[in-house]
């Protein structure tokens, strides 16, 4: 899959067939209930039809955190590095991660 990411920079991520279903899915089933015209080619929308805003994501996973009763910041980061941690401990190609 290609991903436009920080920087405008585009990058090919790996995707399962599975993930593959389920983006389907989500692309033929519920992505149109949010889209808008400000929505354009972005895959994931926000409740009001938009691209999320970056940072947006983070700010809702740091309050998950916090609503669960930790006391940790940065959580999209310790995602992210957890899960790099857990494909590693399980046989993952580090140039894949």
């Amino acid at each position: 899959m290609r991903v436009r990411g920080q920087g405008n920079k585009e990058r090919l991520v790996p995707i399962s067939l599975r993930g593959c279903e389920w983006l389907a899915f989500y692309i033929g089933r519920f992505r149109p209930m949010f889209a808008s015209i400000g929505s354009r080619r972005a895959l994931f929308l926000a409740n009001n039809g938009k691209r999320y805003v970056p940072g947006k994501l983070s700010d809702m996973a740091s309050q998950y955190v916090k609503l669960a009763g930790f006391d940790c910041t940065g959580a999209c980061h310790l995602y992210r590095h957890n899960t790099a941690t857990t494909m590693l401990d399980n046989g993952a190609d580090l140039r894949h991660i």
